[in-house]
């Protein structure tokens, strides 16, 4: 059940990103980012802001499906409880509208001047907290699925965690201004859509041999 809110959530999110961005005259998926369509100026900001308290949830319902199929080790309750946090974090930053678009010259100035609301300072601060957050609980998660038998998802989530860092680091550093929608997009499909994907195949794993968690504990797993 909780596998499925989760997929649920990040499929509703998906859903409203397209819906809000439809009705946004103007607005370019290629150039701004997806917190601009909750933005105080956006015509679809409603259908957003539910796109975001359903990923939040999703988030919440990953976190806890994976502290119940990781048992053994601290690392897989680790990487649930971040994920927790980072869904509980998320619910924050989607109802702290941002007043501009942070990807146009307009809205810098507007930010160094310090002349924004404080809702869109929170949404500054709070979504590359939440970012981190799951960065930090896919990369821990690699170990947890080690431990527990499920060795063959651990490389992914692996990967899945570096290619995270590397992207968030080129949004962060405005290293691709020609189209920086995109990439936050990218971005959030490779991570949200592990997120979303490892509880489901991690339990396929269990089915498939993985020990149960009593067994997990007396006969550790080596991990790579």
């Amino acid at each position: 059940m909780l596998a499925k809110i989760s997929s649920a959530g990040a499929a509703v999110f998906a859903a409203a990103t397209v819906i809000a961005g439809a009705l946004y005259p103007g607005y370019s998926h290629q150039r701004e980012a997806v917190s601009q369509l909750a933005a105080t100026g956006s015509p679809g900001a409603p259908v957003m802001i539910v796109g975001f308290l359903a990923l939040a949830a999703g988030t919440v319902a990953a976190g806890l499906a994976l502290r119940r199929l990781l048992p053994a080790g601290a690392a897989g309750r680790t990487a649930g409880a971040l994920m927790v946090v980072a869904g509980a974090l998320l619910v924050v930053a989607g109802l702290a509208r941002p007043a501009c678009s942070d990807w146009i010259g307009a809205c810098t100035a507007a930010e160094r001047a310090g002349t924004l609301p404080l809702r869109h300072v929170v949404h500054n601060l709070v979504s590359p907290l939440v970012f981190v957050l799951l960065i930090a609980a896919v990369l821990t998660l690699a170990r947890g699925l080690a431990r527990n038998g499920a060795r063959r998802l651990a490389w992914p989530s692996l990967a899945v965690g570096l290619v995270s860092c590397v992207t968030l680091a080129a949004l962060v550093t405005g290293a691709v201004p020609a189209a920086p929608g995109l990439l936050q997009r990218l971005f959030l499909l490779v991570l949200f859509g592990w997120i979303v994907a490892v509880a489901p195949l991690a339990a396929r794993a269990r089915a498939a041999g993985m020990p149960d968690p009593g067994a997990a504990l007396q006969t550790p797993v080596e991990v790579p």
